[in-house]
């Protein structure tokens, strides 16, 4: 009997990709919710996610919209990005929201009216 070759990459490799992709993807929304803080006005800040092991996902970032609060943990590697630019709360004032909640909420928040001092899509950037 002919011994198969394989082809592609391994289950490992496979593994390894995946969890480089669900990184990137978490990375990416960690930067959209700090451009819509800085950007959109939104007010947020970190708070304690009772998880205190060390390398865990121990901090929650609370973006406050039009549409309701929306929350969700930080990886260890983004948290950096996130401690110099918001307040690191003591208490939470969690509107005890869920992740459905969550999600109508941010199905909800593009129906919305546009504030009237959101940043103009079409404007130009001003030079400093």
């Amino acid at each position: 009997m002919a011994k198969q070759i394989r082809k592609g990459p391994s289950v490992s490799e496979k593994l390894e990709s995946a969890r480089a992709n669900r990184y990137k993807v978490i990375h990416e929304r960690n930067m959209l919710i700090l451009a819509l803080w800085k950007h959109a006005g939104f007010e947020a800040h970190l708070v304690p996610s009772g998880t205190n092991a060390p390398g865990k996902w121990d901090k929650v970032i609370c973006l406050h919209t039009p549409a309701g609060q929306l929350h969700w943990k930080l990886s260890p590697k983004d948290a950096e990005d996130f401690e110099g630019i918001l307040k690191f709360t003591k208490k939470s004032d969690w509107d005890k929201s869920r992740a459905a909640d969550k999600t109508v909420r941010l199905e909800r928040l593009h129906t919305l009216p546009r504030a009237t001092n959101a940043v103009d899509p079409h404007a130009q950037p001003q030079e400093r």
